[in-house]
């Protein structure tokens, strides 16, 4: 079913057709009164012929310019309500604004005042009345209100605005409360046409700005104190330029820079990395896909130091940038790799005392099985053997025997070395009494096998050295060239002062040398290279080690030179008496 609809018109519209409506009513009605005038007039006057062609004229004249003056009449009244219907309509309007205006200015968080050319308040808003009582401002000056040198300040302040025709000021202000706040006042000129001028103003209560401005400003020198301060070296860097912004104290004590030479270079400068990698390293902290990088950086002396640097994205001064905390592993790197040396060299070492403590216990197994063979005969059949085969079995125990003994000496003594209880005693004591001391020691083995000891150590060499030790170096050395050297050959013993206040010996055999192959393994732990002498004597293989011990423990070095048959050198220097 369809609905009626009528359509309503505007406004504008139907004021219109009022408007149209009181003009042909009120033209109508002026006819009518007209004509009504005129037939009163000839009823009253039966005499005058009011509808003959003169009265009629005259009549339809009057009558016309009666309703134009009427209708001008109608027309300024129109226009008279018209105006009456604005000037209402303007008042309700100004009203209304007013009423928001002053709805605005009395909720407006904010102080606003007006005062007149003198300073005296005219106006202040609700917020202002409620936080300072500024209600009995009114009419009055600040001279009035405060009688005192705030009210001078404040007068000064308005009158000074006056002149310039604006002023900003900064103050601090108690509120009814008791709190103190601080304010930002503007005040400013506001002009009349042919009168004087007027004094505007408004505050804001900027407390919570300025107190978060302070803190801002104290957590940001924090922050640089921090910055600056802190042990680490910390630099800040333009991701996209590679350039240095920023620099900490510690970083310039680290490069050797100051903080201005610093900032004023790249960070490719510094890093070792060829530029393109360092772009590329730099392209990872940047897409975050790396935080922790290592590299090697370049001091202000040309020093290569190693370095850890650890990254993070910020921003400063409206640049992308990476903060790096750089950590010198320089002497971590340093010490890592002498572990893992000293590592390797330990296991060497633990495997060559494994491997030598393995031949010594076979060494030591040897002659306690020759004794108890010996022994095993001797106590079973010995009624069965003569004198001189008894006799031949006691030299073969005694050779034993003294075999057995040099190895628990020199096998007491090394391990006294490496547990650290043999300590070191360094003395001025006489190198040729040492070598005479020796050769006398060894000299009934010699003569045994008719070997010629040669001493040419004639005139007194001191040295600087525990006495001990290096006699037990000689003692080794005579051994070992008088089991290997044939019956009727010789042995000499030498020494010289050398370069760097040192004194080198030698001892020299014309025994049965030994093979380059060996040569190497002479003074190395856990290598058996002993050899049977030329008598059959049993070597131990510990001599040689323990002289390298001695020797290097007071400083000096031993080495040898041999020929295969044509015999041995062996030398080691030790520090000469100054």
């Amino acid at each position: 079913m369809k609905k009626n609809v009528t359509e309503v018109p505007t406004n504008n519209t139907a004021k219109k057709k009022i408007r149209i409506r009181r003009i042909v009513g009120s033209i109508v009605v002026l006819f009518f009164v007209a004509n009504l005038g005129a037939l009163i007039d000839g009823f009253l006057h039966p005499e005058i012929e009011y509808f003959d062609t003169e009265n009629l004229i005259v009549g339809g004249i009057t009558a016309l310019v009666t309703g134009v003056i009427f209708l001008f009449l109608l027309l300024h009244i129109i226009r008279l309500e018209k105006a009456m219907e604005v000037i209402k309509q303007t008042k309700n309007e100004l009203h209304e604004s007013e009423k928001r205006f002053s709805l605005f200015m009395d909720y407006l968080p904010a102080s606003i005042f007006l005062k007149d050319h003198e300073g005296r308040t005219l106006f202040v808003n609700k917020y202002m009345k409620e936080t300072l009582d500024a209600g009995k401002w009114m009419g009055k000056t600040m001279l009035e209100v405060f009688p005192n040198e705030i009210g001078e300040k404040f007068f000064a302040d308005d009158m000074s605005v006056l002149t310039s025709g604006y002023k900003k000021i900064e103050e601090d202000v108690m509120h009814l409360n008791g709190e103190l706040h601080n304010y930002e006042t503007q005040k400013f000129i506001i002009p009349q046409e042919g009168e004087q001028p007027l004094l505007g103003g408004i505050s804001l209560d900027i407390t919570e700005r300025e107190n978060a401005k302070q803190a801002l400003i104290k957590r940001e020198a924090d922050y640089r104190k921090l910055f600056e301060e802190h042990s680490a070296v910390k630099l800040i860097i333009d991701i996209e330029t590679g350039t240095i912004l920023d620099a900490n104290k510690a970083a310039e004590t680290f490069y050797g820079w100051t903080k201005n030479e610093l900032i004023h270079k790249k960070i490719e400068e510094i890093n070792t990395l060829p530029p393109e990698q360092a772009k590329v390293e730099i392209q990872k902290a940047k897409d975050k896909q790396k935080n922790r990088f290592e590299f090697k950086h370049r001091l202000a002396d040309g020093t290569i130091k190693d370095v850890e640097a650890y990254v993070a994205n910020t921003t400063m001064g409206g640049k992308n940038c990476l903060t790096s905390i750089i950590i010198d592993e320089t002497e971590r790197k340093t010490a890592e790799e002498k572990i893992l040396k000293l590592n390797e060299e330990l296991q060497k070492l633990n495997s060559s005392k494994d491997k030598f403590f393995s031949i010594i216990a076979h060494d030591l197994k040897s002659p306690f099985q020759g004794f108890l063979g010996l022994t095993e005969i001797m106590s079973k059949e010995g009624n069965c053997f003569s004198a001189d085969e008894l006799l031949q079995f006691g030299k073969q125990m005694n050779e034993k025997a003294r075999n057995l003994f040099e190895l628990l000496k020199n096998l007491l003594s090394w391990s006294q070395m490496q547990n650290g209880t043999m300590e070191l005693k360094p003395e001025v004591c006489s190198l040729t009494t040492l070598v005479e001391i020796s050769a006398e020691a060894l000299s009934m083995r010699c003569q045994q096998k008719e070997i010629t000891v040669i001493n040419k150590l004639t005139e007194p060499i001191n040295i600087f050295a525990d006495e001990h030790m290096i006699n037990s170096v000689l003692l080794n050395l005579l051994s070992n060239a008088a089991k290997f050297t044939h019956r009727k050959g010789q042995i000499v013993l030498e020494a010289k002062q050398i370069e760097h206040q040192q004194i080198q010996v030698t001892v020299r055999d014309s025994g049965i040398g030994i093979e380059k192959s060996l040569m190497e393994k002479l003074f190395m732990v856990g290598e058996k290279i002993g050899h049977v002498g030329t008598e059959g004597e049993l070597s131990t293989g510990l001599g040689l080690i323990l002289c390298k011990e001695f020797v290097e423990r007071n400083g000096g070095k031993i080495w040898a030179e041999s020929i295969v048959g044509g015999g041995s050198s062996f030398y080691f220097t030790v520090p000469a008496s100054v």
